[in-house]
């Protein structure tokens, strides 16, 4: 049986407006009546992501390791 908590990185948090939600390298940001949808480029672009919405930065994500997402292997 697939394990998704342990081959797929997963994110949900409510912000100021609305919500964030990724699955593997999917973001999704529904704020002020909007939706936007996006692939993140690396783990980089995570970590920012986390930093300007959830309000902390955590610098391990650059080194997060993601079994379903073949490029953060």
């Amino acid at each position: 049986m697939a394990q998704p908590m342990v081959n797929r990185m997963m994110l949900r948090a409510m912000i100021p407006g609305g919500r964030l939600t990724v699955m593997n390298r999917d973001a999704t940001l529904r704020a002020n009546g909007g939706t936007e949808r996006f692939e993140l480029k690396d783990r980089a672009a995570l970590r920012r992501l986390v930093r300007d919405h959830c309000g902390f930065d955590c610098p391990e994500i650059e080194a997060i390791r993601v079994p379903s997402a073949p490029e953060w292997r």
